[in-house]
């Protein structure tokens, strides 16, 4: 059988995917980002000034080779990937993760906005319509994080560094797994 011209297999993948809160569309540049809102970007070229607004984000973009221009005030909460703390630290800040001061970020010239759903929706949105290229994202779980990892290394033209990175997060996922007790317990 069929759903929408699709068989069962391909409605089933076509939903997991479509579930995934980053995607992209081309192999090279110019690529189309289409984020957890549903919006799709299109980037003509990998952007330099990117605005990366919120900790998660933030961490994943510096681990596959990506820098920021600027952040919100990083919280304590957010565990800093060692190598990068200090630099990510010192960057100009736009005020709490919150309630970013859209001021601030516009002054960066970014070409590039990447923001926190939620939090930071409102404020992407009013970039968006200032006609600055908003990605939004939202990551939740383990699949969110690994789409994340896969978004920002096609944009930063690292798409092997990424696959590296989630080998090693599934690497320590599934040394976590392997503890867990086989039976169920109550």
């Amino acid at each position: 059988s069929s759903v929408g011209g699709l068989s069962n297999t391909q409605a089933t993948d076509k939903v997991k995917e479509d579930e995934l809160p980053i995607m992209i569309e081309g192999d090279g540049y110019p690529l189309t980002v289409q984020d957890y809102l549903k919006n799709k970007v299109v980037l003509e070229e990998r952007p330099e000034k990117v605005a990366v607004l919120s900790g998660t984000p933030l961490n994943i973009w510096y681990d596959i080779g990506g820098k920021s221009i600027c952040t919100s005030d990083v919280s304590d909460n957010v565990k800093l990937i060692p190598e990068h703390k200090e630099e990510i630290l010192s960057l100009p800040k736009i005020g709490p993760v919150y309630s970013i001061n859209m001021e601030s970020v516009i002054s960066e010239d970014p070409d590039l906005i990447i923001a926190q759903v939620g939090t930071q929706s409102t404020q992407a949105k009013k970039l968006q319509d200032m006609g600055y290229k908003v990605i939004t994202t939202h990551i939740r779980g383990y699949d969110d994080v690994i789409a994340t990892y896969r978004a920002f290394g096609a944009i930063l033209e690292e798409r092997e560094k990424a696959e590296e990175k989630i080998k090693e997060l599934d690497k320590k996922k599934e040394a976590i797994v392997s503890k867990l007790p086989e039976e169920n317990k109550t």
